[in-house]
């Protein structure tokens, strides 16, 4: 099983990845773990993605999947009161609110339409330049690989790359069923607290999800619910969306930190995705980053079997570059947010981290 490229991962970075390198011709394998059957977080897609998915050609089966239109935010931050920002002014028109797993799984469906072999299996074991063992001690081999495994970075912690880290950021989510009535307030809302804040929004399906973001270490190891409810109990905006709202989950943690890679390619292998940087929840860009990123591994790729020498190189730079200027807009943003300047969590975030030079 020889292949022009392994792509270990197949979320939206991953996928785009293999389709782009696929409709260049390329042999490529797709490596997803998961049936795209357990929950994924991640919901919101900036209206810019509109040109990305266009690009890849899913932009049509996208538009069938009717995922919820997203017309602006509300943002409680600075002061109590809420400011909207509509997207009526964004030449690309609204964003969305995502299914992921529906999502996830269209994309994976384009790759393997592309040409790409779309396999449902975790990578057991990944050794040389490059073979990966999966499911039945199955053996692919190929001569690009490329580490699209999210915040896991299975490949680049194997390789030995270093995360430089703005925070320690994690979210506390929990699903809802949306209350009747209420669907139709598909603004995302933001709300700052004294320990963080919160994110909630609508999704396809009267589904409702509400995260509070904290540091690791400010939450309890136990009683997350009381937590929960505490922190709550704070957030006036919030509270009001989810008073009525059915639980449907527990609380899950995620990891929701910021960092970057101090290197995310090397020799015919390369990283994107969260796997490459991940951005505070707070920008709503992962999803457009990692689809993004996955379209210029995918021509840098493309570029360096050309002969090009260079071309990896040149995706890490921009890779480096994208980050720092992520770097200043988080710091100018938290630095609006001046009510809680004693709280341990806004604190650091006062301070601005120096250049990860």
């Amino acid at each position: 099983m020889i292949f022009d490229a392994l792509i270990l991962g197949g979320g939206p970075a991953g996928c785009a990845t293999a389709i782009a390198l696929a409709r260049e011709n390329f042999r490529v394998a797709l490596i997803e773990k998961s049936r795209y059957d357990s929950p994924r977080i991640g919901e919101t897609l900036a209206p810019a993605a509109r040109d990305l998915l266009m690009t890849l050609g899913v932009w049509e089966n996208f538009l069938a999947q009717k995922h919820l239109s997203s017309s602006g935010t509300l943002a409680a931050w600075g002061s109590e009161a809420l400011i909207e920002n509509h997207f009526i002014t964004n030449p690309y028109g609204a964003g969305w609110h995502l299914d992921r797993n529906r999502f996830d799984a269209m994309l994976a469906r384009a790759a393997e339409q592309a040409g790409a072999c779309v396999y449902a299996s975790p990578a057991r074991k990944i050794f040389g330049e490059w073979s990966v063992i999966i499911q039945a001690e199955k053996e692919l081999q190929g001569k690009f690989l490329i580490d699209a495994s999210g915040r896991a970075g299975i490949i680049t912690r194997q390789l030995g790359a270093q995360r430089y880290e703005l925070d320690q950021l994690v979210g506390l989510a929990r699903f809802f069923s949306a209350p009747s009535g209420d669907s139709n307030d598909n603004r995302t809302l933001v709300e700052a607290t004294e320990n963080g804040w919160w994110y909630s929004a609508f999704l396809p399906d009267a589904r409702l999800v509400v995260a509070f973001m904290t540091d690791a270490d400010l939450k309890p190891r136990a009683e997350l619910n009381s937590f929960w409810d505490k922190q709550l109990a704070d957030a006036a905006h919030t509270r009001a969306r989810v008073t009525s709202a059915r639980n449907r989950s527990e609380i899950g943690i995620w990891s929701a930190n910021s960092y970057a890679l101090d290197c995310c390619a090397g020799e015919n292998w390369l990283a994107v995705g969260d796997a490459a940087m991940a951005v505070d929840p707070l920008s709503a860009r992962g999803i457009y980053n990692a689809l993004e990123s996955g379209l210029r591994a995918a021509h840098a790729i493309a570029k360096k079997n050309r002969g090009t020498d260079s071309a990896l190189e040149e995706y890490a730079v921009w890779s480096r570059a994208r980050f720092e200027k992520y770097r200043v807009a988080r710091a100018q943003y938290y630095a609006l947010e001046t009510r809680w300047r004693d709280s341990t969590f806004w604190k650091r975030r006062q301070i601005p981290k120096g250049s990860w030079e």
